[in-house]
Parts: C-alpha cells; structure tokens; sequence
C-alpha cells in the first residue's frame, strides 16, 4: 500500500515537472517575442517615441530588458546544469557526468555574467591594441578582435557540448533540439562577425529605402534573438534532462 502511494506521489511529480516545463519554454518564448517586436515597433518604425522607453526596448543597449533577460536566462541555465551536476555527484556517482555537467553551468555562467559586463567586447578590444603593440604598428583585424581570443574557445566548447550532450540525450528530439540550439548560437557569432566587417550594406539601402542605422539594428536584433531563442532551447533540454533523472 505503502509502495503504491509512493508511486503514485512520483508519477504526479512527473507530471507536474512536465507542465512546468512546458510553461517555463513558453514564457520565454512568449517573452522573447515582446521583445523582439517592441524593439522593431521603437526603434525601427518608431511608431511610439518616448526616449526612456526606445532605449529600454534597444536590444542592442547592455541596458535594456532584453539584455536583463539574456543575463537570467543564461544564469538560469548554469543553474540548472549545476543541480543536473551535483545529482551525478551525490546520487548517480558518476564522476565523469559531474565533471561535464559541471563545465556546462560555469560555461553559462560565464556567458550570464558576459551579457551583463560585456566582457567580450572589452577584451576584443584589447585584442587589437595588443597586436598593435606585437607587431610595431597598427592592425586592422578583418572583423571585432573578440573573435579571435573567444572564437577558438568557444569553438571548442561547442564541439564538446554536442559530443558530451548527443551522448547524454537519447531520443532524436531532444538531439534535434540540441543540434537546432547550437545552430542559433553559431548564427549569432556569424552576424556578429560579419558586423564586424564594417559592411556598408548599400545593397540592401538601395533595394528597400530604409536607412543604413536600421538595417545594421536590425542585424544586431537578430543576432541577439538568435543567442536567446538558443539559450531558451538550451533551458528545455536541461529541465528535460533533469525530469529524466528524477523519473521513478
């Protein structure tokens, strides 16, 4: 009787794991939505101006909400990939599952505390007056010098992410999800870095009219939608992971 009840307890725990997830991926999607279009209705068709708000919906600005929910998301990520750890520490015993799960949460860690200090983009900048200084002269890098101290390394993080996380998902959604993530992700370095390129983007000037201010917002708009929308999948495989690991 006792084991039945017990069962039972477990199985309603499941099943609210499972709408909790659900309710957590649509509340970031939903979010991420609201976002996305006040930034567009701001700051591209300033169909409403009011100088406070534009910049507090600019998701380019490290001030506005958009940037506040990347610095939690992520954080929320590391989180969950860090209790992930310490349950293949305490109750599975496996240590190499510890040791990966755990590299996972201080890599979002870092990408938390990255969107809310700008670290890349300070470093990068050192990149090129440190070349500067190397080689007696000034260099121009072919795009932003962050590229080239972070690309290698998050580069390789993502390589073992998939290896590491294609082993531990086991059913082709989740892999499928895992893959899609890491495509946004990898989208959103190359919009970076082709910003970087300084581009004058007259080809797209000419063929709709729009100022060139707009069109490059709109790259970074969608280079930082893409981070998000990766971080949000991210988050659903690991609350997903964490359900498994609790199943009865």
């Amino acid at each position: 009787m006792n084991n039945s009840l017990k069962n039972k307890d477990l199985i309603q725990i499941q099943l609210n794991l499972n709408r909790i997830i659900l309710y957590v991926l649509i509340f970031c999607l939903a979010a991420e939505a609201v976002i996305f279009f006040l930034d567009i209705f701001l700051n591209i068709a300033e169909l409403w101006y009011m100088e406070k708000f534009k910049r507090f919906s600019n998701v380019a600005m490290e001030s506005s909400f958009g940037t506040w929910f990347s610095v939690v998301q992520n954080f929320i990520v590391g989180i969950t990939a860090l209790i992930i750890s310490m349950h293949y520490r305490f109750i599975s015993k496996n240590r190499g599952g510890f040791i990966c799960w755990l590299l996972t949460a201080l890599f979002f860690a870092y990408i938390s505390l990255d969107d809310h200090l700008v670290l890349h983009e300070r470093m990068g900048g050192s990149i090129t007056v440190f070349a500067g200084w190397l080689f007696g002269k000034n260099i121009t890098l072919p795009t932003y010098g962050w590229l080239f101290l972070f690309g290698p390394l998050f580069g390789a993080f993502g390589i073992f992410f998939l290896v590491f996380m294609y082993r531990e998902l086991r059913t082709r959604k989740f892999r499928l999800i895992l893959i899609t993530g890491l495509f946004l992700w990898g989208a959103a370095v190359l919009l970076d870095a082709w910003d970087g390129m300084g581009h004058s983007y007259e080809w797209i000037v000419n063929g709709t009219g729009l100022k060139k201010i707009y069109i490059r917002h709109c790259f970074m708009l969608f280079e930082e939608m893409l981070e998000m929308l990766g971080s949000t999948l991210f988050l659903y495989l690991f609350l997903s992971k964490f359900k498994l690991l609790t199943a009865p």
